[in-house]
């Protein structure tokens, strides 16, 4: 938890950052900032926000670091490494895109799965990872995308199981692992 609250104490930094490097870009070479929202879905829809600051080493490759928010079945933090590649160099392109990075749990009250629909005593973060394929649209100064991609979020909830009688003693806990596989559909801007 720890984690997480000094990660929400970055991410405005972080992405001031990343749009402010980003207005010194160059097309072919330069920092970069990207920003996406979108769907996901599987058996349930959710939604689905990214930002990503990078390096472009050409007109075909950049990577980068990003953050996101994945509000689904349980909402979850990923914090990730991120790839792109632009098919060809010209005005509007086809890319392939694919990051892995750590999925960190943090879920609303209606969203206590588990025991009883109590807070889980201790969240465990999981691998995430997503890849997909999309058509980029350059102008002048911004590009415009859209993407259809696969991910992957996996974490951990825990309880604590306690004996109350004839003194509360802690016998472990109760894990509630989950794995969930999604569709994503999203849109974005390049600064």
């Amino acid at each position: 938890m720890q984690i997480l609250k000094r990660f929400w104490c970055l991410l405005p930094v972080i992405l001031f950052t990343g749009v402010v490097i980003a207005q010194q870009k160059k097309k072919t070479g330069g920092f970069y900032n990207i920003d996406e929202v979108g769907i996901q879905f599987s058996d349930k829809k959710g939604l689905v926000l990214r930002a990503i600051g990078g390096y472009r080493f050409n007109s075909h490759l950049q990577a980068g670091v990003g953050v996101g928010l994945d509000d689904y079945t349980l909402r979850s933090v990923p914090l990730f490494g991120d790839a792109r590649y632009d098919l060809n160099g010209t005005k509007n392109t086809f890319f392939a895109y694919g990051g892995a990075g750590i999925s960190f749990p943090w879920i609303t009250s209606n969203q206590f799965p588990g025991y009883y629909g109590k807070h889980p005593d201790k969240t465990v973060p999981g691998f995430y990872g997503h890849a997909g394929i999309g058509y980029k649209i350059r102008t002048g100064k911004n590009d415009f995308h859209i993407a259809v991609g696969y991910s992957r979020a996996a974490m951990k909830l825990k309880y604590e199981s306690v004996a109350i009688w004839p003194q509360p003693v802690l016998l472990g806990y109760t894990s509630y692992e989950y794995k969930f596989n999604r569709i994503s559909i999203v849109a974005g801007i390049t600064l």
